[in-house]
């Protein structure tokens, strides 16, 4: 019964936040990649800039 009821907590909780959501998870999760590669392409520039100096 206990499980039951983790269960049921769990599955509205992860309604509440979206989890259940795919496109939206999918969304989220590319979105992060585009500024995790523009952040190693600021990166990789600011090094090629200072071995120049």
């Amino acid at each position: 019964m206990v499980n039951d009821l983790v269960s049921m907590v769990t599955c509205f909780s992860d309604r509440l936040y979206g989890v259940r959501d795919e496109s939206k998870l999918k969304k989220t999760i590319n979105e992060l990649e585009k500024e995790r590669q523009m952040q190693e392409i600021n990166e990789n520039n600011n090094e090629s800039n200072f071995d120049k100096s």
